[in-house]
């Protein structure tokens, strides 16, 4: 018969408590009855309580844990710190079996490495990233090398300073004090080390983080630095006078403070598994009003809120599961799992609709599975649909931006090529007529002079065409010089107010010289003789076009007539707006992102 990991932690988690409770209070027991001078639980009854009540309040929050958050290291962790406290207690049992004694000499550590990756890891246990990882690793490899070193190879009979222990090692393997020695000063290097070193990864970890991931985890990594440095205080006086009183004052406030940051320990804990509990409740909540149709924000706007993680982000994917976007149809990062992040797909017969990029410590990635219903499966489905559509749009946008450019430089090399090439050789051709003209008869010359007149016309047409496909000066001086270039050629006067001399993308500049170009035109075919008034300015990374025409009558008749200009300046993504003022003329300012 086969025993999966879910049964067997369906067995072992009822046992915890009262394994816990039983071996808590017997090695409080055993070290007050034959060991009040060598552990912190002999020095009074409250030293005992003391002990007592942090070692097992440790152990219960981290069962709650284990509990309601199986998927946290946190709550296993905190049970193996809450049972490995009482080692020392253990080790002071004097007629108890020498094997279960230095099997608690072994296990000294353990608490300590269990709090530091409590620490790394809070609020969940998890290390976030790669330094975090490699320093439990670190950490519990030192403890480990440590405890079973001193199993194999302590002689508490060669040690002349012993006080807890002072009996036969019954797994000794060979009886080194240089090896001992050498344990003593591991431990007393990793104890420093893991201050220091948690302290300050840690400390970097909650400045960066965001306020959901502070909130949970500053209890725990508070209360764990302070046991932490509490540790290493006894560790220290331990060291630098092996052969002193086990009962004296430094040794007792420091176990005493680490008993006390214990129960802040399991308190934060237990804080957190409890808000995270309450996390999932309201997600239960939101998933609900999402499917019901009552949740009208975003989901991404929704999960930020009910979490209070910013960094919270959804993603879409496309139909063809080519790439993601998010909810406005932006292209985004494909979700994936990184330093203090998690991914949680929401998926609909069968198929993703949508990733949630969260911190584990602010959305209970496993509660958004379980809660979100058919309901809000279809939303989230929506709204994968909409944010396609956003998609589609702005590709359609980018699409029409291109062929704006595309077109604009053709343009720009057709002129070039005109009057780089066709221009000049009529120019040559004209001068060589001139110089040919001087040996001729009168009949000749006449003719030829017809010729050049002719030649003439058509260099001036050529020239208007070049000018009309795209003017020099937008390319060479920009938008202020080839509107004033424009109005000086007009057949209608036309006044300039004000023209922004800062040159803008050569798009821009050419969609607003267009329009330009065009209501000018419009009016020296109607033929009135009015006045049209032209000015441009730009204001916060947006090219603005102001225009006046008074005789324009009909503003919807003008619209239809710049309907071309319209489709240029929204493929760009601007506006095209045209205003009937009181005196029957029409206002048209064209609006064109220049950022």
């Amino acid at each position: 018969m086969r025993v999966g990991t879910a049964t067997i932690v369906r067995w072992a988690r009822p046992a915890v408590v009262p394994v816990a409770a039983a071996g808590g209070l017997a090695a409080v027991g055993v070290a007050t009855r034959h060991g009040e001078f060598t552990t912190f639980a002999g020095h009074s009854p409250l030293a005992a309580t003391l002990q007592l009540a942090a070692g097992w309040a440790l152990v219960a929050a981290g069962l709650v844990t284990w509990t309601r958050r199986p998927t946290w290291p946190a709550g296993p962790l905190a049970i193996v710190a809450g049972i490995a406290w009482f080692a020392p207690d253990w080790v002071a049992w004097q007629t108890g079996p020498g094997v279960v004694r230095i099997l608690a000499v072994g296990a000294l550590g353990i608490a300590g490495a269990a709090v530091a990756q409590l620490v790394l890891g809070a609020p969940g246990g998890t290390p976030p990233d790669r330094r975090a990882r490699a320093l439990v690793v670190a950490i519990w490899a030192a403890t480990a090398v440590t405890g079973v070193g001193r199993i194999l190879f302590y002689d508490p009979l060669a040690d002349v300073s012993c006080a807890a222990y002072c009996a036969a090692n019954p797994l000794l393997a060979h009886g080194d004090v240089t090896i001992a020695a050498v344990l003593d000063r591991l431990e007393a290097a990793t104890a420093l080390i893991a201050l220091v070193a948690v302290a300050v990864v840690a400390g970097r970890r909650l400045v960066r983080a965001d306020t959901a991931t502070r909130v949970a985890a500053e209890p725990i990594a508070l209360a764990g630095v302070a046991f932490l440095g509490a540790w290493l205080l006894s560790r220290a006086a331990v060291r630098l006078d092996p052969g002193g009183a086990p009962n004296r004052p430094v040794l007792v406030v420091a176990v005493a403070a680490q008993a006390v940051a214990l129960l802040a320990l399991a308190a934060g804990v237990a804080w957190a598994t409890e808000r995270s509990r309450r996390g999932a409740r309201v997600i239960r909540r939101l998933a609900s009003e999402i499917g019901a149709g009552r949740e009208e924000a975003p989901l991404q706007t929704a999960l930020v809120r009910a979490t209070g993680d910013p960094s919270l982000r959804v993603a879409y994917p496309l139909a063809d599961r080519s790439a993601w976007v998010d909810g406005d149809g932006g292209p985004a990062a494909t979700p994936a799992r990184g330093a203090g992040r998690s991914v949680t797909a929401i998926r609909r017969e069968g198929r993703t609709i949508a990733a949630v990029v969260h911190d584990p410590a602010a959305l209970d990635g496993r509660a958004l599975e379980r809660e979100i219903g058919t309901a809000a499966r279809l939303a989230v489905d929506n709204e994968r649909l909409r944010a396609e559509t956003r998609a589609q749009l702005r590709e359609l946008r980018t699409s029409r931006a291109r062929i704006v450019s595309t077109g604009d430089a053709e343009r720009r090399r057709l002129e070039r090529d005109l009057h780089d090439g066709a221009q000049q050789r009529l120019v040559s051709l004209s001068v060589a007529l001139g110089m040919a003209r001087a040996g001729l008869d009168p009949g000749a010359q006449q003719r030829l002079d017809e010729a050049g007149a002719s030649l003439r016309a058509a260099l001036a047409d050529l020239r208007e065409l070049a000018h009309g496909i795209h003017p020099v000066q937008l390319t060479e001086e920009g938008l202020a010089a080839a509107v004033e270039a424009l109005a000086v050629r007009a057949r209608i006067p036309v006044r300039i107010t004000v023209l922004s001399e800062e040159r803008q993308p050569t798009a821009a500049e050419t969609a607003a010289y267009v329009l330009v170009d065009e209501v000018i035109a419009l009016a020296e075919r109607r033929g009135d003789g009015r006045t049209i008034e032209v000015g441009t300015r730009v204001s916060d990374g947006t090219l603005t076009v102001d225009m006046r025409d008074p005789g324009a009558g009909s503003a919807a008749l003008l619209l239809s007539d710049l309907a071309g200009v319209a489709d240029r300046i929204g493929a760009l993504d601007g506006d095209l707006l045209i205003d009937a003022l009181p005196d029957g003329g029409v206002r048209i300012r064209g609006e064109l992102p220049c950022g």
